[in-house]
């Protein structure tokens, strides 16, 4: 090899080995898999009952619906969706059905427990849930007018169901 190539090589291999690939930005977990552990039927009772159910996650979505109930009347209800998007988990809401959902972000997350955030919505500005063993607890947070308010429900996982 000429003196001339060898110095194209060494040129070569300097400025290959200075380039750098940029690194992906860490962020919050995008795979809907960390939710598993909500995905089941979930039934409770207070001054009415209610109940909860959520699919598993599949694809970048978990669907689930809420309802309340008193005696054979139904008193509330809500669509509910999580999805992995590019900006992160979203917690969907559609009280009584409304378009458009209100959209909350996932705020935090640790083993069995997940907080979804959006501070500008009015009431509640914070979703969260915690599961121990075979019991779920849910609340909704924030502050209407003014005041702090906190709302929580208690469910157990419901039988399984066979028709």
């Amino acid at each position: 090899m000429g003196r001339i190539q060898k110095l194209t090589a060494l040129a070569l291999g300097v400025s290959l080995s200075c380039s750098t690939t940029p690194e992906a930005p860490a962020r919050a977990p995008d795979r809907l898999d960390v939710l598993s552990w909500l995905a089941g039927s979930w039934e409770g009772a207070g001054a009415h009952s209610y109940e909860e159910t959520w699919t598993p996650p599949k694809g970048s979505t978990m669907f689930g619906i809420h309802r309340e109930l008193h005696g054979s009347k139904t008193l509330f209800y809500e669509y509910l969706r999580i999805e992995a998007r590019d900006e992160g988990i979203t917690y969907l809401a559609s009280p009584l059905g409304r378009q458009p959902p209100d959209a909350f972000r996932m705020k935090e997350i640790g083993h069995d427990r997940v907080v979804f955030e959006d501070p500008l919505h009015d009431f509640p500005q914070r979703i969260g849930y915690a599961r121990k063993g075979p019991r779920l607890e849910a609340w909704i947070e924030g502050v209407e007018g003014g005041e702090p308010r906190r709302e929580s429900w208690t469910f157990q996982l419901a039988p399984v169901e066979t028709r």
